[in-house]
């Protein structure tokens, strides 16, 4: 009798489901609509390509007298890097046998997972986090200016990605000004004392970063992501404090997302600003690393499609021993039968990196030193 596989188990439905999950660890990305078809992810048929940077100018055009030759004037300097797309591809096991005998994760001995459905479904959602929190790991990397990948071994070489430390290293080309202390304009730091000292002036700090964006980018500060360490620096702050008036709270707003635990405030003193407060974080090599230090904050302009973006590129899939392969971009989940030992291989695929088109509108700063 020839055994039928389960409507579950077709390919298609897989990746069509695996992509229907809902999962957490992807505020960041979102935030940027980098995320699983967001609406700044792009596709490129190579791995491999350069992007071209194209600076506005704020400089005025000389007057020319009446009838005398146009001025010459240089080119507009075009500034180009390169890059290459990182790939994921994960696979796990599922042996037929040990499928037929499961019991469903959580409930009763007596009774039988049938065909190890649910313990299949579980181990999609697993790959698909994993995936997801790649994603996220890339997007903290958009705010800190870079992360590298180190050689882990293994038979096919595979390698480990960190913040810092690797031997190859993904730079965002975020200027040196616009990092620790903050010189955005080379005239100085912006950070001239650490926000842990109840005294320092925490609003005016905020609002010459505000001041430098415009001046560098045409686009004034929008966000700010920190950790509650830093917020409650800020929250201690004797300028926050004064500037909303002593018979006031020190906030206008703070709505906090029961899902991903993190929470946007609004100060009295600088209404405009959103403030992201956020304890999430990842375990990276090994170690659980916050998205955002806590001795840091991150400050962006808008990040719109035209400041940052996510190029997706694809390689050809066969999802079935003998089936021609088809051509899958970014992200996509599906699974094979295999023989002797019967059973599964449950696979997951992802081409993806960030693209950072204004790398002067990112700061990421020291705040405590």
């Amino acid at each position: 009798m020839a055994y039928v596989l389960p409507s579950l188990l077709q390919p298609a439905i897989v990746n069509e489901r695996v992509n229907q999950l809902k999962v957490v660890d992807n505020v960041l990305q979102t935030h940027m609509g980098i995320q699983a078809g967001g609406p700044n992810v792009r596709q490129t048929p190579s791995r491999r390509g350069s992007v071209d940077v194209f600076n506005d100018t704020r400089i005025i055009s000389a007057v020319s007298l009446p009838g005398t030759p146009a001025n010459v004037v240089a080119p507009n300097p075009v500034g180009n890097y390169a890059f290459q797309i990182p790939r994921i591809n994960d696979s796990i096991p599922l042996p037929g046998e040990m499928l037929s005998q499961l019991r469903p994760i959580g409930g009763p001995v007596s009774s039988v997972d049938s065909s190890g459905m649910q313990y299949i479904a579980d181990q999609e959602r697993y790959l698909k986090r994993q995936i997801t929190c790649f994603r996220e790991f890339q997007a903290a990397a958009v705010l800190r200016g870079s992360y590298s990948f180190s050689n882990s071994g293994g038979e096919y070489g595979g390698v480990q990605h960190a913040f810092t430390g690797g031997s190859i290293t993904v730079n965002y080309q975020i200027p040196s000004g616009n990092k620790t202390q903050l010189n955005m304009l080379g005239a100085g730091n912006i950070l001239t004392a650490g926000w842990q000292t109840a005294s320092t002036q925490i609003v005016t700090h905020i609002l010459n970063i505000n001041a430098a964006f415009i001046q560098l980018t045409g686009q004034g500060l929008a966000d700010m992501w920190i950790t509650s360490v830093v917020w409650n620096y800020i929250q201690n702050n004797t300028q926050v404090q004064t500037l909303a008036g002593s018979a006031n709270t020190y906030y206008e707003t703070i709505d906090r997302d029961l899902t991903t635990q993190n929470f946007v405030v609004v100060l009295k003193a600088i209404p405009w600003l959103r403030i992201h407060v956020t304890d999430n974080g990842l375990t990276v090599n090994g170690s659980f690393t916050k998205l955002v230090d806590d001795t840091a904050a991150a400050f962006t302009i808008p990040l719109t499609s035209d400041v940052v973006h996510l190029y997706e590129c694809g390689e050809p899939v066969s999802e079935w021993q003998g089936m021609p392969s088809v051509f899958r971009y970014g992200e996509y989940y599906w699974i094979t039968p295999t023989f002797n030992p019967t059973g599964y291989q449950l696979f997951n695929l992802f081409n993806g990196l960030p693209i950072v088109n204004v790398p002067k509108g990112i700061a990421y700063a020291t705040v405590n030193f």
